[in-house]
């Protein structure tokens, strides 16, 4: 069982750049009470890392978890029903149709870590309904935010809230002007959500992939912490 898996580290990394970011809004501005409009730009900043960090963190976690499954899996009879049919649909698209021989001998395991690869790469926006497509199509586990709840927080309510956090980071990185303003307390907090979305997707995982091959593939994670 890894100790710190690939996705939890990157997450750690990142989050803690959003937090120096914080830190200097801090610096420049004081910690009391009032907006800042002169550091709209610095909190926009952070807003924008703070989803490339969302983002950054659903790539890794499938790149993970396939090379978990593919580490783990002796036979392609072992994977899971979706990958298994998104990798034929592609195969068979080969013109030459010699793409069949792709799968003989291990060649199925190379071909799951390409087929996560190339979806991963035609993910753009990590909104609830593309991860949910991206996860079951590559590791086959279906509607992965479904799970995404938490005491004083509906399934709704927080599928929801993502979508609004994305619909601001479209709105700054398109120089739109934005439908609010931008707080420090609101990158704070949406800092912390991303975090607790990420605890909640890797404990999925863990537990999916523990169904599939008998074996943990990393820890139990409570806000990005391992217990």
């Amino acid at each position: 069982m890894a100790d710190i898996p690939d996705h939890i580290a990157n997450l750690r990394s990142n989050v803690a750049e959003v937090k120096r970011l914080i830190s200097i809004h801090a610096q420049l501005t004081g910690n009391g009470p009032g907006r800042r409009y002169d550091v709209q730009v610095l909190n926009k900043s952070a807003i924008l890392l703070v989803v490339a960090t969302w983002e950054s963190f659903i790539e890794s976690l499938v790149l993970t978890s396939a090379s978990f499954l593919v580490d783990h899996l002796n036979d392609i009879s072992q994977v899971p029903k979706d990958p298994k049919s998104a990798i034929s649909h592609r195969l068979k698209s080969d013109k030459h149709n010699e793409a069949v021989w792709l799968l003989a001998g291990d060649g199925w395991k190379e071909q799951l870590t390409v087929e996560a690869k190339e979806r991963i790469d035609r993910l753009h926006t990590p909104a609830a309904h593309n991860i949910d497509h991206l996860l079951c199509n590559t590791l086959g586990i279906s509607r992965l935010s479904s799970h995404w709840h938490w005491p004083g927080g509906t399934n709704t309510n927080v599928v929801r809230r993502l979508q609004s956090l994305l619909d601001l980071r479209h709105e700054i990185a398109h120089g739109v002007k934005t439908s609010r303003s931008v707080t420090k307390k609101y990158v704070q907090d949406s800092n912390t959500f991303v975090i607790r979305l990420a605890a909640i997707s890797s404990n999925q995982l863990r537990g999916h992939l523990h169904a599939i091959t008998g074996e943990y593939p990393w820890g139990i994670f409570i806000k990005g912490a391992a217990r």
